[in-house]
């Protein structure tokens, strides 16, 4: 986990520089990883940070090649997903509703 919140840390500071980010992790009871990047101002600016970061083929290759999942959430969606910390559920939802 320190490994991809650097690379995801660089990325940050190369790319999103001035949208000063914070990173923190959570650690789910079923042991699943979860780091989340934060905060934006709006929807518009989470999706552009998502698709770059999507897009991104230098500095996150490592956290590419582990198996990731990777979504925007509103801030009054993520207390109903960190109590049912179901994953494949929400990325479902993202997918239909923001890809």
């Amino acid at each position: 986990m320190n490994k991809a919140k650097i690379a995801i840390s660089d990325f940050n500071r190369k790319y999103f520089k001035s949208a000063k980010l914070k990173i923190s992790s959570t650690v789910f009871s079923s042991g699943e990883r979860l780091i989340t990047v934060k905060t934006f101002n709006n929807v518009f600016k989470g999706m552009d940070y998502y698709k770059a970061f999507d897009e991104n083929t230098d500095i996150l290759k490592s956290v590419k090649e582990s198996s990731t999942t990777k979504f925007a959430i509103s801030v009054s969606n993520y207390p109903e997903f960190y109590k049912a910390t179901d994953i494949e559920g929400y990325q479902t939802f993202f997918d239909l509703n923001y890809k």
